[in-house]
């Protein structure tokens, strides 16, 4: 049966309480550095380098933990505007991931603010067109989703395929919490199964959490506001013990 679920209101730099070789999969979804209001304690501001040397250990720390041959999923912006710069950061997400050993094996790519499979261009639903890529949107509306395993393993490169998915509304103050739909996407693609144990570096309110103990996995998650720690905690002891009282019918 998996262990009741761990999770620690720190960064994720730090997951010295985490085994070498213990984790199946690694959810990756890293602040962007655009000052995005995650709390007022910890500004999601930093000079480029102190950012890029952030993301390098957390990544270092994910391959550290992962088993050989498990898999790490990055979910991340095409390229951000962060400071005075614009920051090819799924790129540099796939640099380093090489660096620390490992080994792509997807690309799959989801497109923001859409509809029906089309994306939105327009002011009432969207950004504007002259805005894409631009100091206002902050962000590209494409995301990379890289899937990686630790290791040098055999199998084929996947070119991917493209998604549609948005986040949902605001959820207890988090800017961009997982829609339902991307647990279930994310889930799928690192063939995740009960018994497993899948950490999240950023677990945000973790809806992902919640679905790996319903669907019987074991759960680790890295958060620093505290605020989103809180909310995570409530979510997923309510999750543990539905699963619990399934359990014992």
């Amino acid at each position: 049966m998996a262990t009741k679920f761990k999770i620690y209101n720190q960064s994720s730099e730090d997951m010295s309480k985490v085994s070498d070789n213990s984790v199946d999969i690694v959810i990756f979804a890293p602040p962007y550095n655009i000052n995005t209001p995650y709390d007022i304690q910890n500004p999601d501001s930093k000079p480029f380098d102190e950012f890029k040397n952030f993301l390098s250990a957390v990544i270092r720390e994910s391959a550290r933990v992962l088993k050989e041959g498990g898999i790490f999923l990055n979910e991340s912006a095409d390229t951000v505007w962060s400071g005075d710069r614009l920051i090819a950061l799924s790129g540099l997400i796939q640099r380093l991931c090489l660096d620390n050993g490992l080994e792509i094996q997807a690309r799959h790519i989801n497109f923001l603010q859409s509809k029906d499979g089309v994306e939105l261009t327009d002011r009432e639903h969207a950004w504007s067109e002259k805005e894409y890529y631009s100091k206002e949107s902050s962000h590209s509306n494409c995301h990379q989703w890289l899937i990686f395993r630790k290791g040098k393993c055999d199998f084929d490169f996947e070119a991917g395929r493209i998604y549609y998915l948005n986040y949902p509304s605001d959820e207890e103050g988090h800017p961009c919490p997982f829609s339902p739909q991307h647990v279930q996407t994310f889930l799928r693609m690192t063939e995740f199964k009960a018994g497993m144990t899948l950490l999240e570096t950023f677990m945000g309110t973790s809806r992902m959490g919640e679905e790996v103990i319903r669907r019987g996995g074991s759960y680790i998650g890295y958060e620093l506001a505290k605020k989103h720690y809180l909310y995570a905690e409530k979510r997923l002891n309510r999750a543990w013990d539905e699963r619990s009282l399934d359990l014992s019918r």
